[in-house]
């Protein structure tokens, strides 16, 4: 029988008995970040009463109808529903209070079973909320988490959403509910200007799951030519002496941070926690310590360590 050895030139048969891995895994693959799914959403101003007629937003109210389960006066907020890369659910909706205080007027659509998935609350008394930018600022204030929200302060009211999961964006799956119809004439909310990642991912094998994730081990390109700043998380090795490398390829102007416990071996500098990526040429050949726990960095081309 011969010796077969697993190794990063592939498998190799000798003569002898007994089989071997020398530093190339059973399951190796590469990653590729692409670019992000992006949208926009466009609002119209809530009146708080200042706005006459033939005024974008008049008699504009985004606090809902009343429940005929509910006591009167009691309003189930308007909200705008949307999926991320990943499919995942998310909503927006809408708690302004027209008079002014700190009392809340409506109830959140997910308790009643209106809306699901994550659900992020516009609050803010209504001399707040009554034109256009005010509101596309209250929204992407709103939005916490899985976005990257930016309001254009144009008077336009749109709302730019980046998504932070990979994939492409569910249209048919957003929902304006009532919101559609508010506004004089023509004007309502709306979704436009989708922008759908601009190349299928190049990899074999597992793929991160979340934008800005990576796997233990294997190969990652990091960066997009949409030039995103972005942060990504390594995790801990699965096992002794796993190697990792990072390449900076695609990296425009956008910086791409990997956070993670590293140490420089060459230098036995102390642990650092971020490992900066700001070219294509930029690369970082880790290996996993399990004594320990943190990566020993035994390559670095280009690349900042910062503690």
């Amino acid at each position: 029988m011969p010796s077969v050895t697993i190794n990063e030139k592939g498998i190799v048969s000798e003569s002898g008995s007994g089989f071997a891995v020398n530093d190339g895994p059973l399951t190796p693959h590469t990653e590729s970040f692409t670019n992000s799914a992006s949208f926009v959403l466009t609002c119209i101003p809530h009146d708080d009463g200042s706005l006459e007629e033939g005024d974008s937003g008049f008699e504009v109210s985004l606090n809902g109808t009343v429940d005929d389960g509910e006591e009167a006066g009691t309003f189930i907020g308007l909200y705008v529903a949307f999926k991320d890369g990943a499919g995942d659910d998310y909503y927006i909706w809408f708690n302004i209070d027209p008079a002014n205080g700190a009392n809340d007027v409506t109830t959140d659509p997910g308790t009643t079973g209106d809306a699901t998935g994550t659900g992020f609350e516009v609050k803010a008394n209504a001399e707040d909320a009554e034109t256009a930018d005010k509101l596309a600022a209250l929204i992407a204030a709103a939005v916490v988490s899985d976005f990257t929200v930016t309001a254009a302060a144009d008077g336009s009211g749109e709302v730019t959403f980046l998504s932070l999961s990979m994939g492409a964006l569910a249209q048919n799956e957003r929902s304006l509910g009532d919101l559609r119809n508010l506004g004089d004439a023509d004007e309502s909310f709306a979704f436009s200007q989708t922008t759908q990642p601009t190349a299928a991912p190049a990899l074999t094998g597992d793929f991160p799951a979340v934008r800005g994730e990576l796997k233990g081990h294997g190969v990652s390109h990091l960066g997009s030519s949409a030039a995103n700043a972005l942060t990504v998380v390594l995790p801990a090795g699965p096992g002794a002496g796993v190697k990792k490398i990072l390449r900076g390829t695609s990296v425009a102007a956008g910086t791409v941070t990997v956070s993670c416990t590293a140490r420089n071996t060459a230098t036995r500098a102390s642990n650092a926690s971020t490992i900066v990526f700001n070219a294509a040429t930029d690369t970082a050949v880790l290996m996993w310590n399990s004594s320990d726990e943190l990566w020993e960095v035994i390559n670095l081309t280009g690349v900042a360590m910062v503690d």
